[in-house]
């Protein structure tokens, strides 16, 4: 559907954090979001045992994630 670009056509880096696309009966944005991640060429991670809600369910791994990621691009 071409709803998102490619990450390679933003002016910077990007990740993507998504919901656990393993989770059974996890919400569909979880696929959407590793396929988008998977398809576009997105640094994609995401938060195990998590649905929608990941940033309130695990804050502290998804903190730790976007730090990781504010390290790697030299940031922090």
């Amino acid at each position: 559907m071409n709803l998102w670009p490619r990450a390679a056509e933003f002016g910077g880096p990007v990740k993507l954090i998504g919901a656990d696309p393993n989770l059974k009966g996890g919400p569909a944005t979880a696929l959407t979001n590793q396929a988008l991640g998977l398809e576009n060429g997105y640094d994609y991670d995401f938060v195990p045992g998590t649905g929608h809600l990941l940033q309130i369910e695990k804050p502290a791994e998804c903190a730790r994630l976007v730090e990781e990621f504010l390290a790697k691009c030299g940031i922090m």
